[in-house]
């Protein structure tokens, strides 16, 4: 009875932590691979220098990647694509796990935590 009072009692705390959690993933995965995209698109000289700078930092942490698995390195420049996919992919498994929906892989299907 206790546990089951304490668990009712930590539930909220934690699914608004979650969410803050999740918040913090959208803003800093849209932050990291949409605002240099913007950036190139402002009027600003200033911004667009800025843009270029992070847009090249970006590739260029991606390149060993690719390189080790001998890929062209102009699949760099798809990573704003890539990172909104994450994004979104993100998303839909913080919704599925709000729901309580149970992940299947290959006709295999896993449980759902204990919350």
């Amino acid at each position: 009875m206790t546990s089951a009072l304490w668990l009712l009692a930590c539930v909220p705390g934690a699914l608004i932590w979650l969410t803050v959690l999740l918040l913090g993933c959208v803003l800093a995965l849209s932050w990291a691979f949409w605002l240099p995209i913007t950036g190139l698109l402002a009027g600003d000289p200033t911004a667009r220098i800025w843009a270029v700078v992070a847009i090249a930092a970006m590739v260029a942490a991606y390149l060993p990647t690719l390189r080790f698995y001998g890929l062209s390195l102009l699949w760099a420049l798809l990573l704003p694509l890539t990172g909104t996919l994450y994004l979104l992919m993100t998303i839909d498994s913080a919704v599925s796990s709000a729901r309580r929906v149970r992940s299947s892989w290959r006709g295999r299907t896993y449980g759902v935590g204990p919350r």
